[in-house]
């Protein structure tokens, strides 16, 4: 067991000068991207953010070697270059084998993600959502399909999918809607939780009690807590930061 410090004011004042200075550079940066509705770069050149390739080119003439890119924001529906970034908040739902537009790569169609949306999975995966559900289905030349929701307390997610970031696992089950996996619960991480002992201990949080758990995998379960001056905690416990052990 260990007990807790909390470390010197020195890094906080330190920290909070960084954040002040990216925030006075960030309307710069946001001006800075501002583009027409549609373009032609070069193919050595970056997408702008929100921009996708929707077709690859030859003879370009202002490009050097001549191939370049055309770019749209995205948008639903949008048949997008497999090969293009992709904005966070989209989904694929369905695969085009046809690979002559974009010259040797297949095309994804996109869509804005939303609930109950079936999406193809092993290609992107949409910020702030969850799988529920995994079946077949048609479109995805035989990869699954994933049902997907938006990130909630309480959420049962399908194991052997995306983990959500900055939530903690408190069960785990067998479920029928994940093709034979198992699915976990999520939750939004407070002070004298359990959360099941062979899953991450959410950020900010230590360890300081393991008991037996019928709702987990494994027969255990961690109380993670908000670290204070001289808390005993446990040995295998991550150290928040900004506290250091005694």
């Amino acid at each position: 067991m260990a007990r807790l410090q909390r470390r010197s004011h020195t890094l906080c004042m330190f920290v909070l000068t960084v954040v002040g200075v990216a925030a006075l550079l960030a309307p710069t940066q946001a001006a800075a991207q501002a583009a027409p509705p549609s373009s032609t770069v070069c193919s050595f050149s970056d997408v702008l953010p929100g921009y996708v390739v929707t077709e690859a080119l030859i003879n370009v003439a202002q490009c050097a070697g001549g191939t370049g890119w055309k770019t749209e924001p995205s948008s639903d529906g949008l048949l997008v270059c497999a090969n293009s970034p992709m904005p966070a908040h989209y989904a694929v739902t369905e695969i085009v084998a046809n690979t002559s537009v974009c010259r040797g790569v297949k095309r994804w169609k996109i869509f804005a993600a939303r609930n109950n949306q079936s999406i193809c999975s092993a290609t992107i995966f949409p910020a702030g959502y969850g799988v529920t559900a995994i079946g077949a289905g048609s479109g995805c030349e035989g990869m699954y399909r994933w049902t997907i929701q938006a990130l909630k307390a309480n959420l049962k997610i399908c194991l052997g999918t995306p983990k959500p970031s900055g939530y903690s696992i408190t069960a785990q089950n067998s479920s029928i809607q994940c093709n034979g996996a198992d699915s976990y619960t999520i939750q939004i991480p407070e002070d004298n939780q359990l959360v099941c002992a062979n899953t991450a201990t959410p950020y900010g949080f230590v360890i300081t009690e393991t008991i037996g758990s019928s709702v987990c995998d494994t027969p255990d379960a961690n109380r993670i807590r908000l670290p204070q001056n001289n808390m005993v905690i446990c040995g295998y416990s991550p150290l928040a930061d900004g506290w250091q052990g005694l």
